[in-house]
């Protein structure tokens, strides 16, 4: 199958289905013209994200919402799942278009979206010093947690707007993650979840190709602290925070993908903080031809009751410890 006839397959839903078909299912394509597949992996080249991630205390209500641009490389991503009365639904795209404006890290605003879709994320401020970033997405949607690519035929929409309220120091060059909190609503089928409550942030620019290397990313929180763990071959960093105040993680390890996975953290002044989580939805997102492996959990980390996410892309390249 070539790369076009693929992306027809996923993104058009049969070509018999014809544009009017698509524009009812799916708003987000309803302005996107068939074309061919980008290329971008492993291109070094421009690119910029943007996530916000939002979960209730008993995991029954969420929002993961990612969009990341390749402006050089006429290629959007947009990642969404949504969960409501703990039922996932979820929204990918790799495909869709993009213009060659870049939103830089110096910008008073930022706006990332797809020419011609309905999902957008605008930043006020800039990366480093944000005021505030909207966010709303419509379109349709797949019920449940396998790796669907395309549109689905549940209606969803989402908008809301997130405030920062403190930023978490890190020594990845270009990233910036942050806890704030969020207003939204999320409306699945016609019925609407009202959400307030606290939510994680980040942006990231990067000329490097992205999600070339294997690693595994944890991060979890609760109304007072939060924890920020990687894990690669090659590289990591962390972050510990109570309150106001908050250390480096200097190392950080983790055990291999399973429904109860401890971690381990050596903070800048020597102290160790260890952690559980026990997963409680899991899911997969396709990146490039791979499996992006998503887990939404809750748990324990220095004696704290927190809750998060745990993701791990490429697995298989990863060297996990028996224990920690």
């Amino acid at each position: 199958m070539t790369d076009t006839a693929s992306h027809s397959r996923r993104g058009l839903i049969g070509a018999a289905a014809g544009l009017g078909v698509l524009a009812a299912t799916d708003p987000l394509r309803a302005l996107a013209a068939p074309r061919k597949r980008p290329d971008v992996y492993g291109k070094t080249s421009w690119s910029e994200s943007i996530m916000m991630v939002y979960l209730s205390e008993d995991l029954r209500t969420g929002i993961s919402y990612r969009i990341c641009r390749f402006p050089d490389l006429d290629d959007t991503w947009v990642w969404l799942q949504v969960i409501v009365d703990g039922q996932m639904y979820a929204y990918t795209d790799q495909y869709l278009p993009c213009t060659t404006a870049r939103n830089l890290p110096d910008s008073a605003m930022a706006t990332y979206d797809g020419p011609g879709t309905r999902a957008r994320m605008t930043r006020l401020g800039t990366s480093a010093d944000l005021r505030s970033m909207s966010f709303s997405f419509q379109g349709g949607c797949h019920p449940g947690t396998g790796a669907k690519e395309g549109p689905g035929q549940v209606p969803v929409s989402v908008e809301g707007v997130f405030w920062p309220s403190r930023t978490h120091p890190h020594d990845q060059t270009g990233r910036v993650e942050r806890t704030g909190r969020i207003e939204a609503t999320v409306r699945v089928g016609g019925k609407s979840y009202p959400i307030a409550d606290i939510a994680k942030q980040h942006e990231q620019t990067q000329t490097g190709p992205r999600f070339l290397k294997g690693f595994s990313y944890c991060n979890m929180w609760n109304a007072e602290s939060s924890f920020l763990g990687l894990f690669a071959s090659d590289r990591g960093y962390g972050d510990y925070e109570i309150g106001a105040s908050g250390q480096e993680v200097k190392t950080y390890a983790i055990v291999k993908p399973a429904p109860i996975r401890r971690f381990a953290a050596v903070l800048a002044d020597g102290s160790r903080v260890e952690g559980v989580a026990h997963a409680a939805i899991s899911y997969q997102i396709p990146v490039y031809d791979q499996i992006w492996l998503g887990t939404m959990v809750s748990g324990v980390v220095d004696g704290r009751k927190m809750i998060g996410t745990i993701n791990d892309w490429r697995p298989q390249d990863q060297a996990y410890p028996a224990s920690v």
